[in-house]
């Protein structure tokens, strides 16, 4: 149990990050169409500190986490 307590933190919020994000582009591309405004010589509105899945469906979101959360504690329990 320490060892969960220690180990599955740092792994489950880069973890969780990443695996939002990835989940998010799958479903609206917001990703890309914040990357393609970045691009855009003629925009000026840039925000450069966007995250891009605090937007995301809220259903999606807890759905991940859990899934994320779930295999995180079933790999530690198995090694």
């Amino acid at each position: 149990m320490i060892l969960l307590a220690c180990h599955v933190p740092y792994v489950f919020f880069l973890g969780k990050e990443g695996a939002c994000v990835v989940v998010d582009e799958i479903m609206t591309k917001s990703m890309s169409k914040s990357l393609q405004k970045r691009l855009d010589p003629d925009n000026q509105d840039v925000d450069s500190e966007v995250i891009v899945y605090h937007n995301m469906n809220q259903i999606a979101y807890v759905i991940t986490t859990l899934v994320l959360y779930a295999l995180c504690i079933l790999v530690a329990c198995l090694t």
